[in-house]
């Protein structure tokens, strides 16, 4: 750890995986097809974390295990565009979720799961996958059984243990897993809701942090990466809604990665094609395309995507590029979260983010952070 900051749960770290390192807080960018964020952001000051994300059914997992070919093309579809990051000296997390219907995967599934991670020479940090819609208990007997598997393909020390979107009162046997086998970074699925309406949950695994903390020492400190943020979504005619997404950092996560859960709208109230989402990070409020106040919002002139290239689009594609543009803008809030966390003015630099000034409250009131012995103690 490089430095914590004493009003809030927000601190820099040298995240190390894969034999890269990378300064943290940091925006991670989906890294898939030509298309994606990765691709796209070619901006040096907010690189240096990538998530290559996939989903894995029943089914598929039975396809890939039986049928070389499909297993080939599988393989290649996901590394597809990674080799060249790769030797960027950027930060790949590999990131799975096994949808088997309610059902945990069988043991032999399990063994796949595990060769499937390990197998790829692109991914720096182990992450088992996660499982959707099964129960804390039955999580915490699947993760056993992959941790032991794992062994069997790989020495790798760079575990990642994933926590899956379930009722904090279940996340216990799951944290004690970890703990039990030595992890101290983790991966919590947001499952695209509100950060801030998931407090039971951060705050479960931040006391699992700091007790792991405790037996640390020296720089040695834990790690928390945030899957599948909620994308920014507000009332059209109230013209702005806060960016929570942003917060996250003073909630102790360390990086965030988008959403890669498929968004869902009511039917009979489908959003407008040509208006968008677009962050400000004077005030942290996320802007609708229609306000007049979106000529208000400035940033530097050295970015790949503009506020007037996403102004520019009058169709469907205007969401695609406020994506672009918002992304890009917490990367570089991001960057300066960091500079205010070593400089001991994050507290003052947020005073003036008027659109979450209550959510801050709340987030210090509900999140505070730990004193600095908790991170500094020895055993």
């Amino acid at each position: 750890m490089v430095e914590q900051d004493s009003t809030f749960r927000a601190r820099t770290v040298r995240l190390t995986a894969g034999g890269k390192e990378v300064l943290t807080p940091i925006r991670a960018l989906d890294l898939k097809d030509s298309q994606s964020e990765s691709r796209t952001l070619n901006n040096p000051a907010i690189r240096g974390l990538n998530e290559v994300y996939s989903r894995v059914t029943t089914d598929l997992l039975d396809e890939i295990d039986n049928y070389a070919e499909k297993q080939t093309a599988f393989i290649r579809r996901l590394q597809q565009g990674v080799g060249k990051i790769h030797f960027r000296g950027e930060v790949n997390l590999f990131i799975f979720t096994f949808d088997g219907a309610g059902r945990p995967p069988t043991d032999q599934q399990i063994d796949y799961l595990a060769n499937l991670v390990t197998g790829s020479l692109y991914n720096d940090a182990v992450i088992p996958p996660i499982l959707l819609g099964v129960s804390g208990e039955e999580y915490a007997a699947y993760l056993r059984k992959f941790l032991e598997r794992l062994r069997s393909y790989t020495d790798a020390d760079t575990i990642m243990g994933s926590i899956p979107h379930i009722a904090h009162i279940e996340l216990d046997p799951i944290l004690q897993t970890y703990i039990d086998n030595g992890v101290r970074l983790f991966a919590l699925d947001l499952e695209g809701k509100d950060p801030l309406e998931m407090y039971p949950n951060v705050n479960a695994v931040y006391r699992a942090m700091r007790s792991i903390e405790r037996e640390l020492t020296g720089e040695e400190c834990c790690y928390l990466h945030g899957i599948n943020m909620k994308r920014p979504r507000g009332i059209e005619k109230k013209q702005v809604t806060p960016a929570k997404d942003i917060l996250v950092y003073e909630m102790g996560f360390g990086s965030f990665g988008s959403s890669h859960i498929k968004q869902k709208f009511n039917p009979n109230m489908p959003p407008p094609k040509n208006m968008a989402w677009v962050l400000n990070r004077s005030d942290y409020g996320y802007y609708v395309t229609s306000s007049p106040q979106i000529h208000e919002i400035t940033h530097e002139p050295n970015v790949t995507i503009r506020l007037t290239d996403v102004l520019a689009d009058r169709t469907a594609s205007i969401r695609q590029k406020a994506k672009m543009f918002n992304v890009e803008q917490q990367g570089l809030e991001a960057r300066t979260i960091q500079n205010r966390i070593q400089s001991g003015e994050l507290d003052a630099y947020l005073r003036d983010k008027a659109q979450v000034e209550d959510n801050l409250k709340r987030i210090k009131k509900k999140m505070p952070p730990a004193t600095l012995d908790w991170f500094t103690a020895t055993p």
